[in-house]
């Protein structure tokens, strides 16, 4: 393979790393925009720095999966920043706007209810599901080593960035990452990531 051609194959896995990737970008912080416009973020990035793989010094797809945590952790950083500085606030559920009859009610009562319960953070599951989910992903992670676990438990609250300023080195953290992956993939919950 040259420096910038990609196989079906690669291609096929940027799509779906991507996707992934900005899936849970958007459950983590969820006015960071649509899981579309998030991945397409993340798929030019791909390609402007494509040019710079350098496949000596790592695989491809560990060069693919460490772009897209980065920019991740970028544009997550950069909306944090700008919520703290008051910019690109949106709308309130609490605003008060008015209705098609020129009422006036809060957002909320005009909002699409799927829409209302992903901006106000409740899991659209089923309440079977939810527990159903927590159990095997309890079973996945009962199976892992204490390290694994314990990097579980830290990636809840801290991105991997966090975690390498913090002083954990980035090659062992991605690496542990890629078996966690892993234990999730083999127990087909991979899709919930």
């Amino acid at each position: 393979m040259s420096r910038c051609e990609l196989s079906q194959e690669m291609i096929d896995y940027v799509t779906e790393c991507t996707l992934i990737r900005a899936r849970q970008a958007v459950r983590r912080v969820r006015n960071l925009g649509d899981v579309k416009d998030v991945q397409q973020d993340l798929l030019l990035d791909i390609l402007q720095r494509l040019p710079n793989f350098d496949g000596e010094r790592a695989d491809i797809k560990t060069f693919i999966s460490r772009l897209v945590d980065n920019k991740v952790a970028s544009m997550i950083d950069t909306f944090r920043r700008a919520r703290r500085r008051g910019e690109g606030v949106g709308p309130s559920v609490d605003d008060w706007v008015l209705d098609e009859d020129g009422e006036w009610i809060r957002r909320d009562g005009v909002m699409d209810a799927e829409l209302l319960r992903a901006h106000r953070g409740v899991d659209s599951r089923s309440a079977e599901e939810t527990v159903n989910l927590k159990a095997d992903v309890a079973a996945v992670m009962a199976k892992l080593p204490e390290e694994l676990r314990e990097l579980c438990v830290q990636l809840q609250t801290h991105g991997p960035w966090e975690l390498i300023q913090g002083g954990k080195a980035s090659a062992v953290l991605y690496k542990q990452m890629a078996e966690i992956r892993e234990a999730f993939r083999e127990a087909q919950l991979d899709l919930y990531q």
